[in-house]
């Protein structure tokens, strides 16, 4: 794609001071903005953009794509020390990360989620370097219909995160497909479940949902003690991988970056579908699958190596003009602000741009490593914190990070509200991991569904489909994934009938 003089341009262009400051300070900026709950590395990238009208359009566009990568792992930082997802794409870190911190070794599960988030980070600069064309082209093949059999795949998720009560989880995916479905119609524009309240003709906002459903149970039980007990944190408890750490976690690194590397080319998929799919995804590769929900660091790898999406939404962006995920859009801004219009041209008229930009956004991961490694190191020391005081003020930068998403009161409201009913809902033993994944991905299947059905209106729905292959890949993929797991539960119930049926005619 570019000659050897375009890349030692663009090389010696993203190696220069200037450039390698942008870059590191963008990566702070993500990672503090990262885990404050509410404040997503989009809204940072939006803020950041007419600041960079100032700055030469490389230094700006690097040191943004900074605070993207940085931002989706500065999430993790506060999913791990408090079970509050600092941005939706870290909801699924909470699962395993939160477990492993409680058990005193929170730097350990900051490490292994630095580590995953940068192999997967790094993955994806690469492919975006190498292979930005190509991955634009593969976008150009995932319309409505594969959308929407990704967002069933994901769908299907519920069950595997719902294992110990499969109704319970079924019951609360519902739920949040429901609540997905509050506000416009995306077929007929019709307000729907609103009852006038003009608020909701947008529908439920995610993050402040997510940030109440975790945070506010979480601090119930710490200020009223019960099921929570303060963490003795030991400064000497090892934050750094072992050799044999990082053996069990190539597999998952490597599954997790792939999908996260397909999902990241699809447009308006986001980060937060690839994590619950490398989480999945690692689940079902383990064989032990006992150890997950408690602390399994193999867990908090599946979702974070899933953040390869970053590198590959960008794909779109450059190549076609069309932004793969939210960030991608403000990335996109800032390009327009510098009067850069992406598209095909830019790889024939501004190679030198692209390839100090490409080789920027690898430099962003070893710098967010840096950072990250900081991190893992000294943010531990928050557990130390008395909960008296702990408590409130998550509480008040749950109230802050809610309204900053709109701007409204009515957000903190629904954060209070859900944190409320989400603590009840644990207690009586129901998750409200299904929830925010209904909700998600709920809304993501019908708008797609609908424009499907629309497309497909003249030739029919079904004769639509079938000229549709990677959109059938996919949903037998969904099949599979629910078939299989029956089948060998099956094979081994028969097997041990048999034995039992040996031992018993020895007898």
């Amino acid at each position: 794609m570019f000659d050897t003089a375009t890349i030692l341009t663009g090389l010696s262009n993203a190696l220069s001071p200037s450039a390698l400051f942008a870059v590191m300070l963008g990566s702070v900026i993500g990672i503090v903005v990262g885990a404050l709950p509410g404040a997503t590395a989009t809204m940072a990238i939006a803020v950041l953009v007419p600041i960079t009208f100032w700055f030469p359009p490389e230094l700006s566009i690097i040191m943004l794509m900074g605070v993207y990568s940085s931002g989706v792992f500065g999430g993790s930082i506060s999913a791990i020390l408090l079970n509050i997802p600092g941005t939706p794409a870290s909801a699924a870190t909470c699962f395993d990360g939160y477990p492993l911190s409680r058990q005193g070794k929170a730097g350990k599960a900051i490490s292994v989620a630095l580590w995953s988030s940068f192999f997967g980070g790094t993955i994806s600069g690469f492919a975006l370097l190498l292979a930005a064309p190509l991955l634009a082209y593969a976008a150009l093949r995932f319309g409505p219909p594969e959308s929407m059999a990704v967002a069933i795949f994901g769908l299907v998720m519920v069950a595997s995160l719902s294992s110990d009560n499969l109704l319970k989880g079924l019951l609360m995916g519902t739920l949040g497909m429901f609540l997905g479905t509050i506000g416009m119609d995306p077929h007929s524009g019709y307000p729907r479940f609103t009852f006038g309240v003009l608020d909701l003709v947008q529908g439920i906002s995610v993050v402040p949902l997510l940030i109440g459903a975790f945070s506010i149970p979480e601090v119930i039980r710490m200020l009223s003690g019960s099921g929570w007990a303060s963490v003795d944190y030991d400064m000497r408890d090892s934050w750094r991988l072992k050799w044999d750490e990082i053996k069990c976690l190539w597999k998952t690194w490597l599954v997790s970056t792939g999908i996260g590397m397909v999902v990241g080319i699809i447009p308006a998929i986001g980060p937060e579908t690839a994590t619950f799919l490398g989480y999945d995804q690692a689940k079902k590769m383990a064989k032990d699958k006992s150890l997950f929900g408690k602390g399994d660091i193999r867990g908090i790898a599946g979702s974070e190596a899933a953040e390869a999406v970053v590198g590959t939404s960008l794909a779109p962006m450059f190549a076609l003009g069309i932004p793969g995920s939210g960030a991608a859009v403000a990335l996109m801004g800032g390009l327009l602000v510098h009067g850069l219009m992406p598209g095909p041209r830019m790889f024939t008229e501004q190679t030198g741009f692209l390839m100090t930009v490409f080789i920027g956004f690898i430099f962003a991961q070893v710098a967010m490593l840096i950072c990250g490694l900081v991190a893992a190191r000294f943010a531990p020391q928050i557990l130390r914190i008395p909960h008296v005081v702990l408590g409130p003020v998550i509480i008040v930068v749950s109230m802050v990070g809610s309204f900053a998403i709109n701007n409204s009161m009515f957000d903190v409201g629904i954060m209070l509200a859900s944190g409320i009913i989400a603590f009840f809902l644990s207690e009586a033993g129901f998750s409200v991991v299904p929830v925010v994944l209904g909700l998600i991905l709920g809304p993501m299947f019908e708008g797609e569904l609908a424009r499907t059905l629309t497309i497909s209106a003249r030739e029919g729905f079904f004769s639509y489909m079938l000229d549709r292959p990677i959109a059938l890949g996919i949903i037998a993929f969904t099949i599979l994934t629910i078939v299989g797991p029956i089948i060998s539960e099956y094979r081994k119930r028969k097997q041990g009938k048999v034995v039992d049926k040996k031992n018993a005619d020895n007898v």
